[in-house]
């Protein structure tokens, strides 16, 4: 992936054999919530995970791979592996490790010396503590340097064909099926023209239903845009004083719920990939 690209898509992030008890979905949530596409890759009996790996390193140029090198494998010993890993892809992925800090210091010492200077790992080398959550600002911060996020400010959420919007407008009561949403925005196709509500008008009480989650909010008009003879719209969340966003609570909730769309989605794809993967090498 050349760098203009990731300037303007950004990277994945894969955690080879990190444990959830390790990074928590509700750091994921807040990973994704800045833009960073975060996945936990794991071993199991359906695909071995150097094949997974390997996978993910071909189908994703320019990913960001942390290792758990604390992690029992078969077939892997981390020391030689991440760094024969890190020198056959030193042009096309960004490679880095996490494990837990050990009691003696010089161990440490000796685990941050191989890492860094003999393998040259460009995406750090990260000690997690037991009650600290200084690994998970680390972690973001190589997200941050690294621009994993692209042009990403925020997650957004392909919605089913099931997720909609009602609104009243000129005393009468208007429904558009949601597209697209993320934390601050929603882009809708309006079925009936007539319906177009005039840019920056604000509506009180849309009532949305966003995969199953309902809730309600006011919004402003901010954008129409027709192709192909299809209206879609885009609303911005607005708080019943006019500022952007929404109000804690729906915020949280739809916080959550976006990062499980995208999550969801996301692990789908690589199932099938692998599923691929596994089939061809039959």
């Amino acid at each position: 992936m050349q760098s203009n690209d990731i300037d303007i898509v950004g990277r994945k992030t894969f955690f080879i054999a990190v444990e959830s008890d390790m990074l928590p979905d509700s750091q994921l949530e807040d990973f994704l919530s800045h833009g960073y596409e975060c996945y936990l890759v794991n071993d199991d009996d359906f695909f071995p995970l150097r094949k997974k790996i390997d996978v993910l390193a071909e189908s994703f140029p320019g990913s960001i791979f942390f290792f758990n090198i604390d992690a029992r494998i078969p077939n892997i010993t981390w020391e030689p592996y991440v760094k024969e890993f890190q020198k056959k892809h030193e042009e096309d992925a960004l490679v880095g490790i996490v494990y837990t800090k050990r009691e003696s210091p010089s161990e440490n010492t000796r685990i941050e010396n191989y890492y860094v200077w003999q393998a040259r790992l460009r995406a750090g080398c990260i000690g997690i503590q037991p009650k600290s959550k200084s690994h998970f600002e680390a972690i973001e911060r190589v997200l941050f340097e690294t621009k994993a996020n692209g042009r990403r400010k925020t997650a957004r959420a392909t919605c089913d064909n099931n997720s909609f919007v009602t609104f009243g407008y000129k005393n009468r009561r208007y429904r558009a099926r949601v597209v697209d949403i993320n934390i601050s925005h929603i882009s809708c196709i309006m079925d009936d023209k007539e319906a177009v509500v005039p840019i920056y008008e604000k509506m009180q009480n849309l009532a949305l239903n966003i995969n199953g989650m309902v809730f309600n909010a006011d919004a402003v008009m901010i954008i129409h845009r027709e192709k192909g003879g299809v209206l879609t719209c885009v609303c911005m969340f607005i708080h019943t004083d006019g500022t952007p966003g929404l109000e804690p609570a729906t915020h949280a909730k739809l916080k959550r719920k976006i990062y499980q769309i995208v999550s969801e989605q996301g692990m789908e794809s690589l199932r099938a990939l692998f599923n691929q993967a596994r089939t061809a090498t039959r």
